[in-house]
């Protein structure tokens, strides 16, 4: 029986930024968010643990006072603020996920994945 939910395994092309910046292809749902923000570090030994091309190891994170607008999925806008927007304006790889866009917010980081997904 396949499985559903968070234990799903999802799989992306092996040369798409999603994959270069979770350093993987396939993962499951459940972790695909900490890897963008940890990469193969661990969370219980927080940022410093931080590899590779994720948040906290490029220091992608906003801070106090930042904004962003983004689409919600009942089609109104939300504002992100803080540590909800990722600067990705410096960095080509993270540019070229969120197509172009020099900051984006945490809530779209599923939504552009999926572009991706095999």
């Amino acid at each position: 029986m396949a499985k559903s939910g968070l234990d799903q395994v999802i799989e992306f092309h092996k040369d798409s930024p999603t994959a270069v910046i979770i350093g993987k292809t396939k993962v499951k749902r459940k972790e695909l968010l900490s890897r963008f923000w940890y990469g193969n570090g661990s969370k219980k030994k927080g940022v410093k643990s931080a590899t590779g091309n994720s948040i906290y190891k490029l220091k992608l994170q906003g801070g106090p006072g930042d904004t962003v607008k983004y689409k919600k999925k009942d089609g109104k806008m939300g504002t992100a603020k803080g540590g909800q927007v990722i600067h990705v304006g410096d960095d080509d790889l993270w540019k070229q996920f969120a197509n172009g866009k020099k900051k984006i917010a945490m809530m779209e980081l599923m939504t552009l994945a999926a572009v991706d997904l095999v």
